[in-house]
């Protein structure tokens, strides 16, 4: 299926580890492919946390994002279907780490993956790119890539004293990508009963454009023991409501 236009691409990222980047990637990417729009996800994370999500081993890849950064290979001979209509995956394996050590002396090395997205990028109408929990030059390279930003934080105060780092280093890529805008973020392992969760949740309403509060919830993790997200696996849960919900109000920001 082709488009005239271009993809629009999505990065999600924070720095701070364990904040659910990969949960949020895979809900949104897989509630954009359910409203039947052709959807890419990229694994750029060494720990290839989104491949294993979906259900993969990446070990059982002979190429994957690695080589793709590397030039070994085309990103359209590395995407794989997923089990949900609509829904790509281009998937990552520990050998993304090496090429992050490589990337630092390439010439334009901020702007190796926006090259690399330009063969497929007119087959889908989203491409969403899950980061790893850095600020080095992979999560750069995405926010290079990328029109849109999204910011999955959790309720807890490490987790938003890393949010001012994050929107420096958006303010310094802005100047490579003048197109680059955050839609916001998303607080997420939210629990409502605890006090300090409460005021973090307040202090992101306040600091951020708050686009979606994602509960805590064991639905999220129960889904990808199938290799499904949430919204798939078990579409009835508050957590997958959320998500839903979240998703939708992205694609009326995204589209206007």
């Amino acid at each position: 299926m082709s488009h005239k236009e271009n993809a629009k691409i999505i990065c999600v990222t924070n720095q701070k580890g364990g904040v659910s980047k990969t949960t949020t990637t895979y809900n949104l990417s897989a509630e954009f492919a359910l409203n039947g729009h052709k959807t890419l996800m990229i694994d750029l994370d060494g720990q290839a946390s989104l491949t294993l999500s979906c259900g993969y081993n990446p070990l059982d890849f002979s190429m994957t994002m690695a080589d793709v950064i590397d030039g070994s290979t085309d990103l359209k001979n590395i995407i794989t279907h997923t089990d949900i209509i609509d829904l790509d995956l281009a998937p990552a394996s520990i050998k993304l780490v090496k090429s992050e050590v490589l990337m630092q002396t390439a010439f334009s090395r901020e702007q190796i993956l926006k090259s690399r997205l330009k063969s497929v990028s007119q087959y889908y109408e989203y491409i969403f790119i899950d980061c790893g929990p850095s600020l080095g030059i992979l999560p750069i390279n995405a926010l290079a890539a990328s029109d849109y930003v999204i910011i999955p934080t959790a309720t807890n105060p490490m987790s938003t004293y890393a949010l001012d780092d994050l929107m420096a280093t958006i303010q310094q890529v802005a100047a490579i990508n003048s197109n680059l805008k955050v839609l916001g973020t998303i607080a997420t392992m939210f629990h409502t009963s605890t006090k300090i969760d409460r005021e973090q949740l307040q202090y992101i309403k306040e600091n951020t454009n708050l686009i979606g509060t994602i509960k805590y919830g064991t639905a999220a993790s129960k889904g990808l023991e199938q290799g499904l997200p949430a919204v798939v696996a078990c579409p009835n849960e508050d957590v997958a409501k959320q998500y839903k919900e979240t998703a939708l109000k992205i694609m009326q920001m995204v589209e206007e």
